[in-house]
């Protein structure tokens, strides 16, 4: 049996997405796709416009055969915490041959490779990697081991800073990046990241870092992406998910149940005006500077995206400003759960019938718990795990409430909620 997973969002789904599922078919020989999937708030920081069960159904009608929640701490994270727990859930499963990922250009996955080796691997490391690749800064130091996990990761000084001078000076976070790894390391071909600075790119290295770091035996696979530009609005071929996005938020009917960020807009304004200073800090992501900067910018909020664009500086990227006001309305602290270590279950929100044989073999290999319905959760879970759960469920209660309060249209529970079953 070969089963090939994909990471994603599909905020909303569109037909590249589909394309990307028979392209990962096709090129792995997979008989069966696992998605796994955000929840009801997303990698930029916002809520996602669809609700999770039905980003699920429509997953699966598109080519998935399984589709798992990656949880919240981990979905709403830098491209590295994202990319992280969803490469950790693939490996936990036993059983994923390999992951598929959408590149501009797939040719660049070899170089891709290369630098992920460099940025992931302890010091020790490096004397094989200069045989491989030349010569290894000496900058780089050897890491400290997350006892989350068992793997050491390592420290790159060098790059680290020229990153942080670069984004203060203004440039782009792709952009950043590529100049940071040209600075660090000279002797790598880098020329795909200043040609291509798009959030695909960067996401794909953060995915063969995962692998690496945890020593996965999963074999990364990339699909050259088709399309208008990742984040455009504009282009030829398909659509991508901003332009989706920005077109339902104009189009969107009375009473609608697709939700955006101006949503959360009086929820967000009612948590900022709760929290002192000093109760700020302790939010994920949260600096002293941005609390400084929430604080003196209380007087003239109107909305989440207005008061997201007043926070907005050089230094921190509009998506890390969306998150850290999500973690606000979340409630997720700095403390909360650390998203470099390993998922510790699985929950099954969807799947066809026809993957029947899918479903028994994860019974067989999985090496964390596979959850399908959330009363049995307590059972399986440690005391922890079962906080992570419970911190989903908390997320999706909020987002069901504001669905309701927009669209007058009441959802079960989230324990009441039924996994999505398909024909095929």
């Amino acid at each position: 049996m070969k089963i090939a997973a994909v990471i994603a969002e599909y905020n909303p789904l569109h037909e590249g997405h589909q394309y990307h599922m028979e392209q990962t078919r096709q090129i792995t020989g997979a008989d069966y796709i696992i998605t796994i999937l955000s929840g009801d708030f997303v990698q930029r920081g916002l809520p996602a416009v669809e609700e999770k069960f039905v980003r699920t159904k429509k997953a699966l009608l598109a080519g998935s055969d399984l589709v798992l929640e990656l949880p919240l701490p981990y979905a709403l994270s830098s491209a590295q915490g994202f990319a992280f727990g969803g490469v950790s859930l693939a490996q936990g499963l036993g059983c994923v041959d390999d992951l598929s990922f959408g590149l501009e250009d797939e040719e660049d996955l070899e170089p891709l490779k290369a630098l992920a080796h460099v940025l992931s691997l302890p010091s020790e490391g490096y004397s094989h990697l200069s045989e491989m690749y030349g010569r290894i800064p000496s900058a780089m130091q050897t890491g400290q081991t997350d006892p989350g996990i068992d793997v050491c990761i390592p420290e790159p000084i060098l790059y680290n800073n020229a990153l942080q001078n670069a984004l203060k000076k203004g440039k782009s976070y792709p952009a950043a990046v590529a100049q940071a790894v040209s600075e660090a390391y000279p002797e790598l071909d880098t020329r795909f990241l200043t040609q291509k600075q798009n959030s695909n790119t960067l996401l794909a290295l953060e995915y063969l870092q995962a692998l690496y770091r945890l020593n996965t035996p999963i074999t990364p696979v990339a699909v050259r992406r088709q399309g208008m530009p990742y984040l455009s609005e504009s282009g030829s071929g398909y659509p991508s998910a901003t332009a989706l996005r920005a077109r339902l938020q104009k189009t969107e009917p009375a009473n609608s149940s697709l939700l955006f960020p101006r949503d959360f807009s009086s929820l967000l304004h009612y948590r900022l005006l709760s929290e002192s200073y000093d109760d700020l800090l302790h939010y994920r992501e949260m600096t002293p500077q941005l609390a400084h900067k929430i604080q003196n910018a209380l007087p003239a909020f109107e909305d989440f995206e207005q008061f997201a664009g007043l926070l907005w500086t050089k230094d921190t990227t509009y998506a890390r400003t969306c998150r850290t006001l999500s973690y606000i309305i979340l409630g997720i602290k700095k403390d909360t759960w650390d998203v470099h270590a390993q998922v510790p279950y699985a929950r099954i929100l969807g799947f066809r019938k026809s993957a029947a044989p899918l479903l028994h073999q994860l019974r067989e290999s999985a090496a964390i718990p596979v959850i399908s319905k959330l009363a049995d959760a307590p059972a399986a879970l440690s005391s922890q795990a079962q906080q992570l759960l419970e911190l989903e469920v908390k997320a999706s209660q909020i987002y069901d409430s504001v669905r309701y309060h927009k669209s007058g249209k009441r959802l079960p529970g989230e324990y009441q909620k039924s996994v999505i079953s398909v024909n095929s």
